[in-house]
């Protein structure tokens, strides 16, 4: 009497089994969007998805979205290791009112966004944050353009307990924080959580009318490096320690013509905890130039700092050589 039950139950597992492998395989390595494509499509270059979030289900773990014309392809989260990379081509995601990216990826998982242009929209219906950037191993931000939003270009702030990795190379970012009157940061923001830490690499970045260009908080170890920041409205550099080590190190960087408002540093320290190092930098016509307003700035001597209404606020440590 129990054989027919039996029977159907093997005939159900296996049917499932059929229908996750059917799935597994479904996904490929490379997928494809295109602007006049279709996310009923299998993805491939030959019948290509509309959006990066059609496509995402299609593309396996550690597989590459790229893109076959121009087009916007919407907003999108990551939940996997993931390349997006619109070489070739304009790649847009405008994200009005919302956020353009969110990585929030495995704790193994490495997520690389490549050329691609990141707009928040219009004054009127600003985005909120470029890319958040919650969770995965990894995130490398390469050769992309974050624009028009009311945040911060990027919002580096990884919730699990360990220690996380940033890249941002060969970006601009621009008109993001909402200006003299706004309430976001700006460019980036690294604020890793609790028990989180993130260790980052800002390299050949250009930061313009945003309202800060780089903040860093407690547990951010950040390296900025071939940088170069105008016309912001706030702070430039920006290191914070409220109830841990923050360290921002600066080298070759510029920062100039900073002076909306008397109150705008070109880098900034503040709270006992929070480190900048400085190693080759200019730091011209700001409405402040350097200003240590309770923690460490630590400077190799070969800096360039004036021109500025204030060039120097608080202590300059000076590094000494290293003697060999």
């Amino acid at each position: 009497m129990n054989q027919l039950p039996f029977a159907l139950r093997t005939i159900t597992i296996s049917g499932l089994l059929v229908l996750v492998s059917s799935l597994a395989s479904a996904q490929a390595t490379r997928t494809w969007v295109s602007g006049v494509g279709d996310d009923a499509n299998p993805c491939s270059r030959t019948a290509p998805c509309k959006t990066f979030a059609g496509a995402i289900s299609k593309t396996a773990p550690g597989g590459e979205i790229n893109c076959l014309d121009p087009g916007g392809f919407g907003a999108v989260t990551i939940t996997k290791a993931l390349t997006i990379d619109g070489n070739g081509t304009h790649a847009s995601i405008l994200a009005s009112s919302t956020t353009g990216v969110i990585v929030n990826a495995g704790v193994n998982d490495v997520v690389t966004l490549r050329n691609l242009s990141i707009n928040g929209g219009t004054p009127a219906q600003p985005g909120l944050d470029g890319i958040r950037y919650i969770g995965g191993a990894a995130l490398n931000v390469e050769n992309c353009v974050i624009f028009n939003f009311s945040q911060e270009g990027i919002d580096a702030a990884t919730t699990a307990a360990g220690t996380f990795s940033l890249l941002v190379k060969d970006t601009v970012f621009r008109n993001n924080g909402g200006g003299s009157l706004g309430s976001g940061i700006g460019g980036i923001q690294v604020h890793p959580g609790a028990g989180s830490n993130i260790e980052a690499s800002i390299d050949g970045c250009r930061f313009v009318l945003n309202r800060q260009a780089v903040r860093i908080d407690d547990r951010a170890t950040v390296v900025i490096r071939d940088s170069s920041a105008s016309r912001q409205f706030a702070n430039v550099f920006n290191c914070v320690s409220t109830a841990a080590a923050a360290k921002l190190s600066l080298e070759n960087c510029l920062a100039s013509n900073n002076n909306f408002t008397a109150s705008v540093g070109g880098v900034r320290s503040s709270g006992a905890s929070a480190t900048v190092r400085l190693s080759n930098c200019t730091i011209y016509n700001n409405a402040l130039g350097v200003v240590n307003g309770g923690g460490a700035i630590l400077s190799h001597g070969n800096n360039r700092i004036s021109g500025n209404t204030t060039d120097l606020t608080g202590t300059l440590t000076p590094i000494a050589p290293l003697q060999q």
